[in-house]
């Protein structure tokens, strides 16, 4: 038996996924685990955003926030407090206390991580989705 989203149930994962394949997987799998029937309705594809996410929380992101020192979280937590999707990567480093060239290597070590890149000169953003939220969440 198929599945079947109704317009604005599709909407709603697919705003959520924002782009992510791996993240429409996960929403996929938990509109199947709520939904009592199908078509799925907008709330069912609420709650498996919600559901979604805490699986999401539980190991996607922490595979990668884990992997950073201590130096590293506080430039990724300077990067999501900034509230821009490509923040001056100078706006991070002041954010953190340090100047562009002493951030630098801190910026350069989470680039060769995969865990933010440069969109453009000047600029750093979060290689995937929902990173930012995910830091405001974890404790001091």
């Amino acid at each position: 038996m198929g599945g079947d989203l109704s317009g604005e149930a599709r909407e709603i994962l697919l705003h959520a996924a924002d782009g992510y394949p791996y993240f429409l997987q996960e929403y996929g799998k938990a509109v199947w685990a709520v939904a009592e029937t199908v078509p799925f309705s907008p709330e069912d594809a609420h709650q498996a955003v919600d559901m979604g996410n805490i699986e999401l929380d539980a190991g996607f992101y922490p595979s990668r926030w884990d992997r950073t020192n201590a130096s590293e979280q506080a430039y990724l937590r300077g990067l999501a407090e900034t509230g821009h999707d490509s923040p001056r990567s100078s706006d991070v480093a002041a954010r953190i206390g340090k100047t562009g060239s002493s951030a630098s290597p801190i910026r350069d070590s989470l680039i060769k991580k995969g865990l933010i890149w440069a969109p453009e000169y000047g600029r750093i953003a979060f290689t995937v989705p929902g990173m930012a939220a995910f830091i405001h969440r974890q404790p001091l």
